[in-house]
């Protein structure tokens, strides 16, 4: 189901009619859900959806077809939904690329990929096993574009974890092979699986589960609980660091790998930033090369922006205040500025929070000018982001989760909501996809009215459901 709600826009130069973005209802068969990641897992161009279904023990699949469907803000088909069943509770997911063996044809046993190919998967981690499982979800058989659905039989996972909540994936010793990171969030303890190259020896094989222990476990013992884990490089060595929400703080982890060491991690910074830290957001907020940190916290009500000023210097920029209950956070370019917007999942109110980045200063650059080697005489001012809450969207029933992707190609980015109270047991959809939520055009490419940072509610009012901060 799609709803476009137009909404009357009152100009200097007169009146004219801008529709509020718009949004596709997908009423999938998916109790509570819990976390929804977009990738294109058929390779055909198109961003598709997973979804962990938590109490109906599924990872969802929404296979992208915007390129067929007659409204160009309709990119799914319920009906077309693929579900792969599990015997434990998904809690959260991950998209990447495996590098698996030479993919031999089942019926006529012809070398499809007589090479090592990398294929598209889904990682899933499970509540009470609990488990760690791979889905890879292509059709073995030509075109190869089809997504298939299927079931796995979840192992209890080895190295004494009580439960699992989060995952990650990410390639931590340069090998070009995925490693996987599990969150045990109780414990609490990070177990890192790391895959192998020559020979080629993937952490998972495709659509299995595994009992093996993790090859490193990180200890977070000084911490009550854990949430989140992510991998990004924080200091520009070329290596894969661990960012972890404990607590109410941010830790950052340094990964010492050497060939000749192994892999290893050395808490470095970690910064204090509210009570209760429940989702990570990593991205370069003032594009001076080091990335940094927005984080969000429910119990404390509020959208936290950690800088990141190298050397593992890390603190807290600025705080903004979210009280519809923040337990998410996507980045996104929202406006096409080139500046990393922020989208936040704010559960207690239903609403989705576009939260703009406005950086100051940018007017004289100091880097050199690529035909002269002349430098502008003003430096640029890095130092000087700001973000502002911009706009909200009112949703479904208890928004827990975000992924962003250009669902219907049109140059700009959409959101996928996870919605934890709807679906089957819930009230209303499982997940919504809201296109072009910061730049509001018709979805046929009329050119498009982007809400400004500076004068966000001024130029696009239309925009604003009800009060951006819940």
């Amino acid at each position: 189901m799609r709803r476009c709600i137009p909404v009357v826009l009152l100009a200097v130069l007169g009146m004219s009619i801008v529709p509020l973005a718009q949004v596709q209802d997908l009423d999938i068969d998916c109790v509570m859900p819990r976390y929804i990641v977009a990738d294109d897992l058929n390779k055909d161009g198109y961003p598709d959806l997973a979804v962990a279904c938590h109490s109906c023990n599924t990872v969802t699949l929404l296979q992208n077809l915007a390129a067929e469907m007659p409204d160009p803000c309709a990119a799914f088909d319920v009906s077309m939904a693929l579900d792969w069943q599990l015997d434990d509770a998904p809690m959260a997911i991950a998209a990447g690329d495996f590098l698996d063996e030479p993919l031999q044809c089942p019926r006529t046993k012809e070398w499809y990929f007589p090479y090592y190919s990398p294929f598209p998967s889904i990682v899933a981690v499970s509540q009470y096993q609990p488990g760690l499982v791979r889905v890879s979800p292509i059709e073995h058989e030509p075109p190869m574009r089809n997504l298939v659905d299927g079931s796995i039989e979840v192992e209890r996972l080895g190295g004494a974890f009580a439960t699992l909540n989060h995952v990650a994936l990410g390639d931590l010793t340069n090998n070009g092979v995925l490693d996987v990171v599990v969150l045990d969030g109780v414990t609490p303890k990070l177990g890192v699986f790391t895959g192998g190259r020559d020979p080629i020896e993937p952490v998972l094989e495709a659509n299995t589960s595994t009992q093996k222990s993790p090859d490193t476990i990180v200890d977070l013992a000084n911490y009550h609980r854990a949430y989140h884990v992510a991998l990004a490089d924080m200091n520009r060595d070329g290596l894969l660091d661990l960012v972890v929400a404990a607590d109410g703080k941010v830790l950052f982890f340094q990964n010492e790998y050497t060939p000749q060491a192994g892999l290893s991690f050395t808490l470095q910074a970690e910064v204090t930033v509210g009570t209760h830290v429940a989702g990570l957001a990593i991205a370069d907020f003032n594009r001076d090369g080091y990335l940094d940190v927005a984080a969000v916290d429910p119990e404390f009500g509020a959208l936290s922006i950690v800088r990141n000023k190298g050397c593992w210097d890390l603190r807290l920029e600025q705080r903004l205040k979210l009280s519809g209950g923040p337990v998410a956070v996507v980045a996104l370019d929202c406006t096409r500025t080139g500046l990393v917007d922020l989208a936040v999942a704010q559960k207690e109110s239903d609403q989705i929070t576009i939260v703009m980045n406005r950086l100051r200063g940018t007017e004289g650059i100091s880097r050199p000018d690529a035909c002269d080697w002349s430098e502008k005489e003003q430096d640029e001012l890095v130092d000087r982001v700001e973000f502002i809450v911009s706009h909200s969207y009112s949703v479904g029933k208890d928004p827990i989760d975000l992924a962003a992707a250009d669902f219907n190609q049109n140059g700009i980015l959409d959101l996928a909501v996870a919605l934890h109270g709807g679906g089957p047991s819930g009230v209303g959809p499982a997940v919504q996809i809201i296109y072009n939520p910061c730049c509001c055009p018709t979805c046929d490419g009329t050119t498009p009215c982007c809400a400004d940072a500076d004068c966000h509610r001024d130029v696009c009012p239309e925009l604003v459901g009800v009060d951006p901060k819940g």
